[in-house]
């Protein structure tokens, strides 16, 4: 498209002196000029005009992929987690003995405790009881333990 003309050279497109996006040929518009560009030649195109020389990119956005979005499902895996900084440490310590209150059981029928907000499944436990519970296994989200006699 031509400074002085308000069509697309490429789809024959009126153009808009505030638009901004894609034109009907698929290529976005330059939003100084209003040419329809490739997506490769953008930016180069865009250091073409006077007084842009500068101009960058925005910083590129982390994708999906690389995001760290792991499930540590009883691993001990403390290197990933939901949450994106570094890992809070546990309430509970594996082979360590609490006093703990089971309030509710779990679909495998484990007794359900917590300890300090931090959920412990209680193997053999009933809802109602007061335990002492041996921890066995320490989680990302979850610890696992037994009730000790």
């Amino acid at each position: 498209m031509s400074n002085n003309s308000s069509k697309c050279d490429k789809c024959n497109l009126t153009i808009h002196p505030h638009f901004v996006g894609y034109h009907k040929c698929g290529y976005p518009n330059c939003p100084i000029c209003k040419n329809a560009i490739t997506s490769s030649d953008y930016w180069h195109h865009i250091r073409a005009h006077p007084g842009h020389e500068n101009d960058s990119p925005p910083p590129r956005r982390e994708t999906a992929e690389k995001r760290e979005y792991g499930r540590s499902y009883g691993s001990g895996s403390a290197s990933r987690s939901f949450n994106r900084g570094s890992p809070a440490p546990k309430p509970v310590e594996l082979g360590k003995e609490y006093e703990v209150d089971i309030t509710e059981i779990s679909r495998q029928g484990d007794g359900i405790a917590r300890v300090q907000g931090f959920v412990v499944f209680v193997k053999n436990g009933k809802a109602g009881q007061k335990v002492r519970a041996k921890v066995e296994q320490v989680g990302t989200r979850f610890a696992t333990a037994t009730v000790v006699s």
